[in-house]
């Protein structure tokens, strides 16, 4: 069967849509990434080294549970603001969460009191907090845990706090949907992505 059939039969395929198992309280992970948006004049910008101005970018914000499975996701402008956006993915998530890993992004007391409404009683939460930050008395519910965090670090260090807790896991390959680089599927949508190097820095060029 020769790409033409396939890309003809693919208009009238049913494809069913794969959920992962919801067996209890899940392991959840939320970060974002940068998607530069093109399109049908890429090719001629590349070819002619014309002006790539009005090409924009994108955020993608992905709540990926244990297991690599997307529970959640969200295409935002570049400026949107990763707690805010990470508070909205949790109320779309349906299952409680037992612990949650992200970066310094989601330090926020609105995002903890989140955690504390999507996770369960004993919820885990390990966010670095902001350099410099101080602990906030009196705490309560997830922001204590804040302190704690803030405390262990004055007691031995960031690198060493990272190690303890496991904030580590928030930026290894396993954390993120399986496959990332990033043809990442949520069931029903897929959008294929391939790394780029431009000017050192690292970005996802997709063209979806």
């Amino acid at each position: 069967m020769d790409h033409t059939t396939l890309s003809r039969r693919s208009g009238t395929l049913d494809v069913p849509k794969f959920v992962g198992r919801h067996d209890g309280p899940i392991h959840l992970v939320i970060d974002s990434t940068g998607l530069k948006i093109v399109g049908d004049g890429e090719w001629h910008a590349y070819k002619h080294r014309s002006s790539n101005k009005r090409r924009s970018w994108r955020k993608l914000h992905l709540a990926v549970r244990d297991g690599g499975f997307i529970e959640a996701s969200v295409l935002t402008d570049s400026g949107a603001d990763d707690s805010t956006v990470g508070e909205d993915l949790l109320e779309k998530i349906v299952v409680p969460v037992a612990s949650f890993r992200g970066d310094g992004a989601y330090d926020s007391r609105a995002f903890y009191a989140a955690l504390g409404r999507a996770g369960t009683p004993d919820i885990d939460i390990v966010i670095p907090p902001r350099r410099k930050a101080s602990p906030s008395r009196p705490a309560e519910g997830t922001w204590q845990q804040r302190n704690e965090a803030i405390d262990r670090i004055e007691q031995v260090g960031r690198r060493q706090w990272r190690k303890e807790s496991g904030a580590h896991q928030q930026a290894r390959g396993p954390s993120r949907p399986a496959g990332t680089g990033c043809s990442a599927t949520n069931g029903s949508s897929a959008t294929a992505c391939e790394h780029e190097h431009s000017r050192g820095r690292r970005g996802r060029r997709c063209s979806a």
